[in-house]
């Protein structure tokens, strides 16, 4: 992230402006922040009176001048984001190029499946007409999951249709768009927690972008449709909640093997661990992210203390509790290299780093990760 110490405060559009006249938008790894310069904030239009956006974070000094640092919907995440009006389009001639020299790479690597979790992920379908188009002319070779993403709005449950729709449309083919993606909290510095953060004053707890109900009722409506849920979650008050969704949505439904997901669980409470294994929800890891350095020990400890790392990446307890486990990359933040994940997850060490907070409970060992890994994969490599 761009954060200093996990403070998104501390930095501002001043920052970039010795970099150039031109308009600067500078995308986090996370995918969850943003950061302009002066000249982009005025080429949007952004000013003191830009409203807030619900579910997102605009960062603003004591006169409500915006900072230019912009998360979760306030970000390119968000549809009704203040900064798309500036970014370019791209063509459906890149779009292609893109597809086809990111499937090579895949294929270079010895993937063969992918789920990409945010097909819409710039509001538009275009990704989706871009993929069928190259489907239909032979020129998709690897099996194409999608996930279409959904957030909470009025026409939230109108779009679980428009989600089959399209999986009615795909299903058999090459490229299937047969996933719905929520995304319930944001990432770091606003992963909802069951705790306010330490490292502020205010109470603040996160950002949690769906309503419980509301959620349960979408979960209902995709799983008899025959459509899993596949949902963000960083935080442990976003996995408790998401945990009482999917169980209040899984009881009404008729489906009884929906398959639904959670991903990321980097701050877990341990107690919402069996609960998972009894509902069946899928544990969508991120073993890349599976060693402690000193930067995420420090940041972690800011936000919640010597118990945020005590269930921080609390890979075994899935292992123990019988869980269903799968390794996704969450690329571009991560490579699509799985034998470096399921390393990360087994040693807690990536290269130079080495563990600095030791918690002998959390060391995944190879003869439980291997099974799990290849078995239960459920086509989420990505």
């Amino acid at each position: 992230e761009f954060f200093v110490n996990g403070d998104a405060n501390s930095i501002n559009a001043s920052m970039l402006d010795d970099l150039g006249d031109k308009p600067i938008v500078m995308t986090a790894d996370s995918h969850h922040t943003e950061w302009l310069n002066t000249a982009a904030l005025k080429a949007a239009g952004i000013d003191k009176n830009t409203p807030d956006i619900k579910g997102g974070v605009i960062t603003r000094d004591k006169d409500g001048n915006p900072l230019g640092v912009f998360q979760e919907d306030a970000s390119l995440l968000g549809p009704h984001s203040p900064i798309r009006k500036i970014i370019p389009k791209i063509s459906e001639e890149d779009r292609q190029k893109v597809i086809l020299a990111f499937q090579d790479y895949l294929f270079s690597l010895g993937v063969t499946a992918f789920m990409d979790a945010g097909i819409n992920i710039d509001t538009t379908d275009n990704w989706i007409k871009s993929f069928q188009k190259l489907d239909k002319e032979g020129k998709i070779k690897i099996h194409a999951n999608a996930a279409y993403i959904i957030k909470d709005t009025p026409d939230a449950l109108g779009l679980v249709d428009k989600a089959k729709k399209l999986y009615d449309e795909t299903k058999g083919s090459n490229f299937e768009v047969n996933t719905i993606k929520i995304f319930n909290d944001g990432g770091a510095g606003t992963a909802y927690l069951n705790k306010p953060y330490l490292n502020r004053n205010d109470g603040y707890k996160g950002e949690l972008l769906w309503d419980e109900d509301r959620l349960a009722k979408l979960v209902t409506k995709a799983n008899d449709l025959g459509i899993s849920v596949h949902a963000h979650s960083i935080g442990d008050g976003s996995t408790s909640m998401l945990v009482r969704a999917y169980e209040k949505g899984q009881k009404a439904s008729k489906n009884k093997d929906p398959r639904n997901a959670i991903t990321h669980l980097m701050l877990v409470e341990p107690t919402d661990i069996p609960k998972m294994a009894k509902l069946k929800i899928v544990a969508v890891a991120n073993m890349y992210w599976h060693f402690y350095d000193h930067d995420t020990v420090e940041l972690m400890r800011s936000y919640g203390g010597e118990e945020a790392l005590n269930n921080l990446l609390y890979l075994k307890k899935f292992f123990d509790e019988k869980v269903v486990v799968s390794n996704a990359s969450d690329f571009p933040v991560s490579e699509p290299f799985s034998p470096l994940a399921m390393q990360m997850a087994i040693t807690r060490k990536y290269n130079t780093y080495f563990i600095k907070h030791q918690v002998k409970a959390h060391i995944l060992y190879l003869s439980e990760s291997v099974p799990e890994r290849t078995v239960h994969q459920q086509g989420c490599l990505l």
